[in-house]
C-alpha cells in the first residue's frame, strides 16, 4: 500500500500487518472469521478453501479500499471477492464494525466443487480488477467451464470496480470476450 507494511493473508480468514521494522502487530489488519454472526464468513473446510489473496485500490491512500477473494461459509463454499474500506483513523486495523459497515460484495461465484479455485486477485496497470477463477472444481473440467462463455469459472476475469455503490462491477467494453449478456 506505499506505506513499507507488508499484510500477510492466512488461509482461515486473517490478514496480518508486519511493520517496516519486522514485527507483527497484535490484531489482524482484517479479520473475517469474526465479522459473521453465525461464525466465520470464510470456508476452509477443505484443502483448496479459504482466504487467499488481498489487493489494494489504486487509489487506496486516497479512497481506502481493499479488495479481497476467499470461499465463503454463508454461501456453501462460493468465491467471493468483496471491498471493504479502511478507516483512515485506524489504518493498521480494519474493525469489525467497520468491516460490517463498509462490506461490498463485487462478486459472489457458486463453486460447483470444492477444489480448483483459483483465488489471486490484483490490480493490473490498466486500473482493472484481475481475478483468478479455477475451473470449478474435480478432475479434469467436468463443466467444461474453461471452454464456456456462460460461467466466469476457468477464466482471468478482469474487471472495472470504479463504479457507484449500488453497482458492484462493470465489465469492460475492451474486454476480449465481452458482450452485452456477459455474466
Amino acid at each position: 500500500d506505499g506505506s513499507g507494511r507488508m499484510f500477510v493473508v492466512e488461509r482461515v480468514g486473517r490478514i496480518k500487518v508486519v511493520t517496516p521494522d519486522g514485527k507483527v502487530l497484535p490484531e489482524p489488519f482484517l479479520d473475517l472469521t469474526k465479522t459473521n454472526p453465525l461464525g466465520s464468513e470464510v470456508q476452509t473446510g477443505f484443502v483448496e478453501q479459504g482466504l487467499w489473496s488481498i489487493a489494494f485500490h489504486p487509489r487506496f491512500s486516497e479512497n481506502g479500499y481493499v479488495y479481497v477473494h476467499y470461499s465463503s461459509l454463508p454461501f456453501n463454499g462460493a468465491s467471493i471477492v468483496a471491498r471493504y474500506t479502511v478507516d483512515k483513523a485506524s489504518p493498521n486495523q480494519i474493525t469489525k464494525e467497520q468491516a460490517v459497515k463498509s462490506a461490498k460484495v463485487i462478486m459472489n461465484i457458486p463453486q460447483p466443487y470444492y477444489n480448483h479455485y483459483g483465488g489471486r486477485i490484483a490490480f493490473g496497470p490498466d486500473g482493472m480488477l484481475y481475478i483468478g477463477k479455477g475451473d470449478g472444481g474435480w478432475e479434469g473440467d467436468p463443466l467444461d467451464a474453461g471452454q464456456r462463455l456462460d460461467t466466469h469459472l476457468g477464466k482471468l476475469l478482469r474487471i472495472n470496480v470504479d463504479t457507484p455503490d449500488n453497482v458492484a462491477y462493470d465489465v469492460p467494453h475492451d474486454n476480449p470476450f465481452a458482450r452485452a449478456d456477459s455474466p
